[in-house]
């Protein structure tokens, strides 16, 4: 998760510096203190802020939006950049999170033998005893 967002800073960077004359090092300073970047280790129990998890769910931070209007010579570049930075974000998630997550899945239904009408079926005690007692918790 932080290569991803790692590469999502630099992209936004990027994108910010094609429609700026501030300096690459002073646009991605101010992203670099927005806790917009933070990735939580654990599920927070009160929400102060964004964190880049609240972003990958499709949330746009206002502070995002004053941040890349700043560095702009005109708002009209704001739309634009979000939906290319934010396609680039969800295209890394899908490649490096999502496939691989369904690779593991199906192999995990394969070790069990469960099927697609399995999956459709209703509760199966049997089938949920046996996950339980797996690894695969």
């Amino acid at each position: 998760m932080k290569e991803i967002k790692d590469q999502t800073l630099d992209k936004l960077t990027d994108l910010v510096k094609l429609n700026s004359h501030h300096k690459q090092s002073e646009i991605r300073s101010n992203f670099d203190t927005s806790p917009l970047w933070i990735v939580p280790l654990s599920q927070p129990t009160t929400v102060s802020h964004f964190t880049f998890a609240d972003t990958i769910t499709g949330l746009i931070p206002s502070d995002l939006i004053v941040t890349i209007e700043h560095h702009t010579a005109t708002t009209s570049h704001i739309v634009p950049i979000i939906n290319e930075v934010f396609h680039f974000m969800f295209t890394k998630l899908y490649h490096k999170m999502w496939i691989p997550r369904c690779s593991q899945l199906s192999l995990v239904e394969k070790t069990f033998n469960i099927s697609s009408h399995n999956k459709r079926s209703k509760y199966n005690s049997a089938i949920h005893s046996h996950l339980k007692k797996s690894h695969y918790k």
